[in-house]
């Protein structure tokens, strides 16, 4: 059977992202190494191929149907994208968030004939887009502010979290440097250092903290003042802060008996089976982007879908990447060769206005203003 895309990474967001791709008329491929996870989505009728991500098998495959979506973990994502630029595949679409800068690989993709999109999922992802159009609507922004979180559903889940993302990614935005842009110029925030509250109109009031999401935007003057920051239920940072202190946010390794590991794994893995029950969530986001007397906003608050039994979290992150999959895949030619993030997409209104539209198939409480 001929493919027109191969998703490498079967998982919360992945498989999303396969679906809302079949939906929209493509043919598509999955490669996951799990073969545990392999049969669960091949009883749920996806097309499944069992290969690691980093393999040869697997990169020659993406490179033989030329359209890739990258869903991994952190630890491996920014690897497989570089295998993928690298064998020179036509179009790349990633959602995976890694401590890498990809546009490392700009001049690499330029050379190989890639036309690659990282970032592509919610915040950072559809944050960027909007903040790129609202740039070319009113050039250089006085400010842009991104407010996002993902939330469990019943708040008295433990720490207010639903299982919809892998752990120690969720867990590594409490201690990784934080940049923002303050009058112009890259700055650092500690996350936990740097927080507050904020009323989302119309949602209520919610804890935040600065987060490492504006990524390929640092490069780029699109707002002399601009952050991210991840919204939590009121009383969660407390005990985030508790958990630092005693050291169970840790880079290190610890000895338990005849075994060592990794303390944020360990702990990643504790928290794991807590919340294995809670996965209905929501999703808060509010982007505000302003110039003078002028603003434009975003706001999302998407829920759990019980009718397909899809989170909140999967749901907006997937038709981003799936929406902009389609838009590029059907105009090969309406962005360079090279790496982009989407506020590169948000520029361009023909894009931008593709992108919304077809987000909107999906994620139906998405308001602009």
């Amino acid at each position: 059977m001929a493919y027109d895309v191969v998703v490498i990474g079967g998982g919360r967001i992945g498989s999303v992202t396969a679906r809302f791709l079949e939906d929209m008329g493509f043919s598509v491929l999955v490669v996951e190494r799990d073969s545990g996870r392999a049969r669960f989505l091949e009883n749920r009728g996806f097309s499944v191929v069992r290969l690691d991500a980093l393999s040869g098998k697997a990169i020659g495959l993406v490179k033989s149907v030329g359209v890739g979506v990258l869903a991994l973990p952190g630890s491996i994502g920014y690897y497989c994208l570089k295998k993928l630029v690298e064998a020179g595949v036509e179009l790349i679409v990633d959602v995976s968030f890694y401590a890498e800068d990809p546009l490392m690989l700009n001049g690499l993709a330029k050379s190989s004939g890639s036309r690659v999109v990282v970032d592509a999922g919610l915040a950072p992802g559809l944050s960027n887009l909007f903040i790129g159009y609202a740039y070319s609507k009113m050039g250089l922004l006085d400010y842009a502010e991104i407010y996002v979180g993902g939330l469990a559903l019943n708040p008295n889940c433990p720490l207010g979290l639903a299982y919809t993302w892998n752990i120690r990614d969720l867990l590594e935005e409490y201690i990784r440097p934080a940049r923002v842009v303050v009058n112009g110029r890259v700055e650092y925030r500690d996350p936990l250092d740097y927080t507050g509250r904020v009323e989302v109109p119309g949602k209520g009031v919610f804890e935040y903290f600065v987060s490492d999401g504006l990524r390929t935007m640092l490069s780029k003057k699109l707002a002399l003042n601009m952050a991210e920051y991840t919204l939590r239920y009121i009383g969660h940072l407390d005990r985030i802060r508790v958990l630092r202190d005693l050291g169970f946010l840790d880079y290190k390794g610890v000895r338990v008996g005849e075994c060592e590991a990794d303390v944020l794994d360990f702990t990643a893995s504790i928290l794991g089976l807590k919340l294995a029950e809670c996965t209905k969530d929501r999703v808060i986001m509010y982007v505000r982007a302003g110039k003078g007397g002028k603003v434009m906003e975003l706001f999302i608050d998407e829920v759990y879908d019980d009718l397909t039994s899809t989170t909140a979290m999967a749901k907006t992150t997937s038709s981003v990447q799936a929406c902009t999959t389609k838009v590029l895949a059907d105009n090969p030619g309406i962005v360079d060769l090279g790496v982009h993030g989407l506020e590169d997409l948000g520029l361009l209104e023909k894009a931008y206005d593709r992108i919304m539209e077809c987000i909107r198939k999906y994620v139906g409480s998405l308001i602009i203003v």
